[in-house]
């Protein structure tokens, strides 16, 4: 009985260590903005990753172009992995990725082309990084007042349904006239 116990709990300390082991990127299928992208794994599975503990411009938002350039940039030619942290809402593995065995999730913040996502993530390196990375106005921080990625998709989001609100109601008049 002991041993059987014992087989149970080694099995729930070490499931979640093999669940979130690190995986190898054979090859990077589209890189879609400053903080996700979509490989195919070791295991040869197509994986959408969004990179843990980062928020990077929208690519429709100022530096959004950039920072997802500079993310191209830092994964060329470099052998990458990456480890799973979880998985969020829209079913994309959230991750941290590497590059040669460096924190590429770290580079994007140091660099000046992401922030630091302090909601998820309370690294005090990621939080150094930001604010080195404000001080010597680097990146989207050679703007000014930048505007934070979830400030810009809220905004757009309620622009958004300003616009269908205003279709549906134009919707609303045309019927009346035809009925």
């Amino acid at each position: 009985m002991k041993k059987i116990l014992c087989t149970v709990f080694l099995a729930f300390i070490l499931i979640p260590f093999i669940a979130f082991a690190d995986e190898n990127i054979i090859k990077i299928i589209s890189i879609h903005d400053g903080d996700t992208l979509t490989v195919i794994n070791d295991n040869n599975k197509k994986v959408k990753i969004r990179l843990f503990g980062i928020d990077a411009p929208e690519t429709t938002q100022k530096y959004g172009q950039a920072s997802r350039d500079y993310l191209r940039r830092i994964v060329k030619g470099k052998n990458l992995s990456y480890k799973i942290r979880s998985q969020d809402d829209y079913g994309r593995v959230v991750a941290t990725l590497f590059g040669n065995g460096k924190d590429l999730n770290y580079e994007m913040i140091k660099a000046g082309y992401a922030w630091h996502y302090k909601y998820y993530n309370k690294s005090k390196e990621y939080a150094d990084a930001e604010k080195n990375a404000r001080n010597q106005k680097i990146g989207l921080w050679k703007g000014a007042n930048p505007q934070a990625p979830w400030e810009y998709r809220r905004e757009n989001k309620q622009n958004n349904n300003d616009d269908m609100e205003d279709l549906m109601r134009s919707l609303l008049k045309a019927a009346k006239y035809l009925f």
